[in-house]
């Protein structure tokens, strides 16, 4: 099996010039290059990496980019493409890729574990008592020595009916669970098929002659939990060996940005900070008026620091931001709407949001608690606070302190603006 060789450096230490450095030191090899975003391919890979001869997949005049994709495998051209199409390939792409032998660069972690999405979320005609249903009646069956991949098991399906995507995504090996739980008052186990998710295959990775991760706070996080499962060798790049140097130290970007970050606290923020500000506080307490006190924090430092709405970046659950037929209370700050100045928590490696100065993270960052469930059941723990630590750097890192300009930073949330303050000191 393949190992994971993790670069783990802090955003603006230079992570990304040197493995272009260094793949052009090794011109022999062929690369896939996947970034989370097709503009940083575009704008950066492809033209700083014109002597290796980088192209990406595109639509025209090829059916589809993952068409296009394989005829570029096909030829042995060093290419570059997003996670989201990373996530699409094929079992014939993966064989085009161990035929010719590619090293593969990831640019941040994918999301190789989500949440097994239900009607009521997404088209797929099911809901989660569909499952039990289909659980409960034999339809379909746990494999319980790999990781609870559940096995379609109604014989004579149709294609075209109400589960058939389920039962493609069952035929594919995507879908897993856990399949019991413990009684909370006597501890036995009760046989209930609960925290479906959805995996990509690991054979994503086996297929590469080398695999080489690029990120930050990487251990514990979700996709390093989902590789420890799956038995991965995760190990850290050898930085002396290949000769990779980085332009500054996670300590020397620190020492640069404390100066600049001016924490920024009001009434209305002290108020909101007693709050855990969790999914679940935003999902089943969030009342018209809780909407309303959070919305005067975010004006409220707003007019402090005398911003304009272009100069400001909040952000909260996505649903709270811009309302819905479920959440009809939602965040409202007069002078700084949504539209402009919202910024999604999970936001990464986008220069869009660089010219922000003013910030408030309204949002005590927790991994997915099915995901979570569905590792801790196969005896995986996230680190939780590593991971809230890294979803927030990585929002911070979305503004103008990406470039070495002052900021006014507000954390609603204790406990993450506890955090932050923590690893700046290097307590963390």
């Amino acid at each position: 099996m393949t190992q994971v060789e993790v670069l783990d450096a802090l955003c603006g230490t230079g992570k990304t010039h040197a493995i272009i450095q260094w793949m052009h030191r090794n011109p022999t090899k062929r690369y896939l290059y996947v970034s989370p975003l097709l503009s940083e391919i575009e704008e950066r890979i492809v033209p700083e990496c014109e002597d290796l001869g980088f192209e990406y997949p595109e639509n025209d005049p090829f059916k589809t980019k993952t068409e296009h994709l394989t005829d570029l495998l096909n030829e042995g051209l060093n290419v570059a493409f997003t996670h989201n199409l990373y996530t699409r390939m094929t079992r014939h792409h993966m064989d085009l890729i161990e035929a010719q032998g590619y090293t593969l660069i990831i640019d941040e972690e994918v999301s190789m574990i989500e949440p097994l999405e239900s009607s009521s979320e997404s088209s797929s005609g099911y809901t989660n008592n569909d499952l039990k249903y289909l659980y409960n009646d034999g339809k379909v069956v746990v494999d319980s020595q790999d990781f609870g991949r559940l096995v379609w098991n109604w014989h004579g399906y149709g294609t075209d009916a109400k589960y058939s995507r389920l039962k493609s995504m069952c035929d594919l090996g995507m879908v897993y669970c856990a399949n019991f739980k413990k009684d909370r008052y006597t501890g036995d186990k009760v046989d209930e098929i609960h925290s479906l998710v959805t995996q990509l295959p690991v054979q994503l990775l086996d297929c590469c002659q080398r695999v080489i991760l690029l990120s930050y706070l990487f251990k514990g996080s979700i996709m390093e939990s989902f590789l420890r499962m799956k038995g991965v060798d995760v190990v850290a790049l050898d930085r002396e060996n290949e000769e990779i140097s980085l332009r500054f130290s996670d300590d020397q970007i620190k020492d640069q940005v404390k100066p600049l970050i001016h924490f920024v606290t009001t009434q209305s923020t002290k108020r909101i900070g007693k709050r855990r500000l969790t999914y679940t506080y935003y999902n089943n307490d969030f009342t018209e008026q809780e909407a309303r006190n959070v919305s005067a924090a975010i004006r409220s430092v707003g007019n402090y620091c005398q911003a304009k709405a272009s100069d400001m970046m909040w952000t909260c659950p996505r649903d709270r931001a811009f309302g819905s037929k479920r959440n009809k209370n939602y965040v409202k700050p007069r002078g700084y709407n949504a539209k402009t100045c919202f910024v999604p928590c999970s936001a990464r490696a986008t220069n869009d949001y660089a010219h922000k100065n003013t910030l408030v993270h309204a949002l005590y960052r927790h991994p997915n608690l099915t995901v979570e469930r569905y590792l801790s059941h196969y005896g995986i723990d996230i680190d939780t606070e590593n991971f809230a630590l890294s979803e927030l750097i990585q929002w911070v890192w979305r503004s103008q302190i990406r470039d070495k300009k002052p900021i006014n930073l507000c954390i609603l949330s204790a406990r993450m603006r506890n955090l932050f303050e923590e690893w700046l000191e290097g307590k963390r």
